[in-house]
């Protein structure tokens, strides 16, 4: 990301056309070292999980841990989704730097790590937050909704990890994508004007913003092969957990034959997951965005948490309820209880004190 600023930092020393806008180009750069400092670059653990820095790799890791010790989740089904997810990172996060997800365009990497950081942050507050509340803290729809279904209607624990997969792939990709497109300190630091905050209304501002994004949709896609191929790597961290009743090999084998899990439905999840959000983003205000807060008139990610009273616009609603279905119907969840290895509620939690 450095040298890619560097390079326009440089030609616009050489080019007088661009002398007056040098001052600025510097000013955007230091923001974005300060605020947006690269992914890959980032190390050691932060236990604070208000800061506006990204998180690192490993506080990655140590905040889902933190997730998983709390006392409602550890040794429920509600913990068979953060246990996978705690795999799915680890692998995600080592693609974005060294794998297939990398990106050398500097914006589009930095789409990439915000999108990802901003998805398992509030991922891991909303859970939490849940989870204290005993999933009483319920809007229409999202991961709180989730919860309380899960523990009403007793999911096994193949069925909870694979609906909370479709709700992640689905409205919650869908939030973090409109959060991106508000944040006006994230796109004040790219070098593109026209998204500048006061630049022009806020309604060119905002197709600007969108525009911009929509050409990250090739990376966004990289992301379903992934998905689809790590099926083994979900397997192998709920065997490890003692979530999974069974051979593994028999579990991936079995939802390749029954639940066929392909890159292209993956994407057919996430397609309308993205198009909804550029769609959504005009239509909703900042204000009401459960990770954004208003701060002298700037639109800001709200680093502190999210706001968990939330009501799902009916697009969003219905995405969701899409995601969870393509993930954990009727039927898929009679095949993960009886022929996949899913571990029944009741099992789950009975070496557990705490009863969610």
């Amino acid at each position: 990301m450095r040298l890619f600023f560097g390079v326009v930092l440089v030609l616009c020393g050489i080019l007088p056309a661009c002398q007056g806008t040098r001052r600025a180009q510097e000013s955007n750069l230091l923001v974005t070292q300060s605020l947006y400092r690269d992914f890959c670059d980032l190390s050691g653990v932060s236990r604070v999980t208000g800061q506006t820095q990204l998180w690192s790799a490993e506080t990655v890791q140590f905040q889902i841990n933190e997730l998983l010790r709390q006392p409602k989740i550890k040794n429920s089904v509600w913990s068979a989704y953060p246990v996978s997810y705690l795999k799915m990172t680890a692998a995600r996060d080592e693609a974005r730097c060294r794998g297939v997800l990398r990106s050398n365009d500097a914006f589009y990497a930095r789409v990439n790590d915000l999108l990802s950081d901003l998805m398992t942050r509030f991922y891991v507050a909303e859970a939490g937050a849940c989870a204290k509340s005993d999933a009483t803290l319920i809007s229409n729809g999202g991961i709180c909704t989730l919860m309380a279904r899960m523990r009403d209607e007793r999911f096994d624990s193949l069925s909870a990890a694979m609906a909370s997969t479709g709700l992640y792939i689905s409205s919650h990709i869908s939030l973090a994508l409109i959060a991106i497109i508000y944040a006006d300190d994230f796109w004040d630091a790219s070098p593109y004007p026209e998204t500048h905050q006061n630049q022009r209304a806020w309604d060119q501002i905002l197709s600007a913003r969108v525009m911009r994004l929509r050409t990250y949709k090739p990376l966004f896609d990289k992301f379903n092969g992934f998905l689809a191929d790590n099926i083994a790597t979900v397997a192998q961290a709920l065997g490890d957990a003692n979530l999974l009743n069974g051979d593994i090999l028999r579990f991936v084998a079995g939802v390749s034959r029954y639940v066929p899990f392909k890159s292209m439905m993956f994407g057919r999840i996430r397609d309308e997951a993205f198009a909804i959000a550029l769609d959504l983003a005009g239509k909703m205000n900042p204000a009401e965005h459960p990770m954004m807060i208003i701060r002298n008139g700037r639109n800001q990610i709200n680093y502190s948490g999210p706001r968990m009273d939330f009501v799902y616009p009916a697009e969003l609603l219905l995405l969701e309820q899409r995601g969870i279905e393509f993930a954990a119907n009727r039927e898929n969840m009679f095949l993960y209880r009886t022929v996949l290895g899913g571990r029944a509620w009741e099992e789950v939690i009975s070496g557990s004190d705490t009863t969610p």
